[in-house]
């Protein structure tokens, strides 16, 4: 039944089964935690509960609607949105989309996730938190201006995030709003979003460490250690 989770005027007032089983409207609202197929699904939230929605394998788009969702898009290139409220989105494995909505959202992201994108347009004073998993330290992701947007690259790997419009700033309320307020590190490292200039300025500098380099050089080390010391907190 399109629609149902999202607009009221769409729900039919009753579901009968064979067995005399009965659902109204009230019962199916609590419905709202879902799994899709190992195909390419399409899953929708409750506009009034938190939800969790998992895309299992396939291309899926997972949309949250309101409340405080969990999405997580398991395998496949997928379309993680959050909308409204405090939502957390994790990609999982493939080239995944990522728009938290307004609200403050955090994104994971894991070795192996491979080429994710954040499309964080967000006026409001929230705080989105792009996190990174166990394996990967703050000396291991380097930053990078392409454009208007911010890479975020695990060195030595393909893996990275990609933050659209980092430089796209607005007026008032929409300066910034593009932008990820916190970076954080499994082992409790925070870096401020106000910081990223730093790092990047610095390792524009250099060329990225090489495929299979999982560790920064001594040569790089003795550039970098104490910028990234000084912001990543």
């Amino acid at each position: 039944m399109s629609g149902w989770f999202s607009n009221t005027s769409t729900q039919v007032e009753q579901i009968q089964f064979s067995d005399g089983t009965t659902w109204g409207a009230d019962v199916i609202a609590t419905m709202s935690s879902g799994t899709a197929s190992q195909g390419n699904d399409v899953l929708y939230g409750n506009d009034a509960l938190a939800d969790s929605l998992a895309g299992l394998d396939g291309n899926d788009e997972l949309h949250g609607l309101g409340g405080n969702d969990f999405l997580s898009g398991g395998g496949g290139n997928d379309q993680l949105y959050g909308d409204a409220g405090n939502d957390t989105l994790t990609g999982g494995t493939g080239n995944d989309r990522l728009d938290g909505g307004r609200g403050s959202d955090l994104y994971q992201f894991e070795r192996g996730d491979g080429q994710d994108v954040i499309d964080d347009f967000d006026p409001d004073a929230n705080t989105d938190v792009l996190k990174f998993g166990a394996g990967i330290s703050a000396d291991q992701l380097w930053f990078t201006k392409k454009g208007w947007d911010l890479e975020v690259s695990v060195i030595g790997t393909e893996d990275k995030v990609t933050v659209s419009a980092w430089s796209f700033w607005g007026a008032g309320s929409w300066e910034k709003a593009q932008q990820i307020e916190q970076f954080r590190t499994d082992d409790g490292k925070v870096l401020l979003g106000g910081q990223v200039d730093q790092l990047v300025e610095a390792m524009a500098a250099f060329a990225p460490p090489a495929a299979g380099e999982l560790k920064l050089s001594e040569s790089y080390q003795a550039s970098l250690n104490a910028v990234i010391a000084s912001n990543w907190q």
